[in-house]
């Protein structure tokens, strides 16, 4: 898991052995932070996108935040694709 930290662009890495409390260390900072108003964006591997915004949703009392956002690499380039116009380069040959 990575925490990053919109306003400063700060980037946390947490590693650990199982059951050390990683996922309680992100989930904590995540609800210290969304209850100062501040956006979170949380990077997980593609198999982790389900139960993790199932643990956020639990921290929360199942009221979903508004400025918390779970993405993927795949979600992330949907993101980015529509923001920014999708693929429109052009091919150099078959």
């Amino acid at each position: 898991m990575m925490y990053l930290k919109g306003e400063i662009g700060l980037l946390k890495f947490i590693f650990g052995r199982p059951y050390t409390g990683k996922t309680y260390t992100v989930l904590e900072k995540i609800k210290a932070d969304v209850l100062c108003g501040k956006e979170v964006v949380l990077f997980v591997p593609e198999q982790f996108s389900f139960n993790t915004e199932r643990s956020i949703l639990k921290v929360f009392d199942e009221n979903n935040p508004d400025n918390i956002t779970v993405l993927t690499f795949s979600r992330l380039f949907d993101v980015l694709s529509d923001k920014f116009g999708g693929i429109c380069g052009k091919t150099l040959s078959d």
